[in-house]
């Protein structure tokens, strides 16, 4: 399953947290995460800046992990700093939560140099069907149809890659 994901910029939790392809997340979001995604599989990032919408990376999903689990490998919490694994060494995240972390393969994840404009001609070559009532903005109907999770065919991922 590949997916297109909303996120914001919140101050004290960068997450997605790009420069190392981690993402977490927790509840019914992470139990999707770990039962849906696998190996290989294409994760979108989306977000608005000032009033458009961009795509701004792309993670090839390399595995997922609980985050109690993923605390568990000291190699892991050498190299990553995803702010679910520093909640959880702090004691600030239990292992009673759904909570879990993608992990992106650096070699074929990106971080766009230019980030990729999400607007209504690009909208409409996916198969999001969004539609685009009168009276909204390009950027509120699709930021309204894509406010939750989306999956995304394989032919949407060919479209976004090139």
């Amino acid at each position: 399953m590949n997916l297109l994901i909303p996120y914001r910029h919140l101050y004290g939790h960068p997450d997605p947290l790009f420069k190392e392809f981690t993402y977490g997340d927790v509840g019914r979001r992470a139990r999707k995460l770990k039962k849906d995604l696998k190996k290989g599989d294409y994760v979108f990032f989306h977000t608005s800046v000032s009033v458009r919408k961009y795509i701004t990376a792309y993670y090839v999903v390399d595995r997922v992990l609980a985050t109690a689990e993923a605390v568990k490998d000291r190699n892991i919490v050498a190299k990553y700093k995803n702010p679910h694994i520093l909640e959880f060494l702090s004691g600030e995240r239990t292992g009673e939560d759904d909570d879990v972390i993608l992990f992106g393969d650096p070699i074929t994840s990106k971080i766009l140099e230019r980030r990729l404009l999400f607007n209504k001609n690009l909208a409409k070559k996916l198969s999001l069907n969004i539609k685009f009532p009168k009276g909204e903005t390009e950027t509120q109907a699709i930021g309204s149809a894509t406010r939750e999770w989306r999956k995304l065919t394989d032919k949407d991922v060919e479209i976004l890659l090139e």
